[in-house]
Formats: C-alpha cells, sequence, structure tokens
C-alpha cells in the first residue's frame, strides 16, 4: 500500500501516511467468495464431511497464523483431549439435521 499524496510505502491498513500525515483512503474489507459448489455432498458420508471440513479448516487456521509445522502437534492435542470425539459427535448431530433438510 503507498500513501496517495507522497508515494511511501505503508503497512497494509495504515489510516494516516508516517512520512506526511496524509490521511489514507478506507478500504473496506473484502467478503470471501461463496463456494460455487455445496461444501457437503448429501448424499455421501456426511458425518466424515463435517469432520474432513473442520480439521481443513483448523490446518488453515494453523498454516495462516502460526508454524504449518505446528499443525500436527494441535492435531494430537485435540486427540488426547477427547475434542476430537465432540467434534464427531457433533458433526452426526449436523448430519441428522442435513438429512431431514434433503428432500
Amino acid at each position: 500500500m503507498k500513501c496517495k499524496k507522497c508515494q511511501t510505502v505503508l503497512p497494509s491498513g495504515a489510516r494516516f501516511c508516517f512520512n506526511c500525515g496524509a490521511r489514507q483512503p478506507h478500504e473496506p474489507k473484502r467478503e470471501p467468495k461463496q463456494p460455487s459448489k455445496p461444501l457437503v455432498d448429501l448424499g455421501g458420508d456426511i458425518e466424515r464431511q463435517l469432520v474432513e471440513l473442520f480439521f481443513q479448516a483448523l490446518r488453515r487456521r494453523v498454516e495462516e497464523e502460526h508454524q504449518p509445522e505446528q499443525f500436527q502437534r494441535y492435531s494430537e492435542r485435540l486427540y488426547e483431549s477427547g475434542f476430537r470425539d465432540t467434534v464427531s459427535r457433533k458433526a452426526a448431530h449436523l448430519g441428522e439435521a442435513l438429512r431431514s433438510l434433503d428432500p
């Protein structure tokens, strides 16, 4: 991002230029694109798909905010704590609800 007045390189999200003091235009956060296809195939194993989606989202989050190699530690910790079983039970509950919506 560059200052609109003096072209100084600014950190992302800067509201003012630290060089000339000019106010920077507000850039609204972009909404994430909606997926073009359903995330869950209602004809398949819904519970397994939901658990996979959870762990894919966890992996993405860990890789974005921490070091990618830490995902294995997070995954092991979830397994040891029993939280993985909680995720599976919730996925089963959601799977039942999704099946009831399928015509």
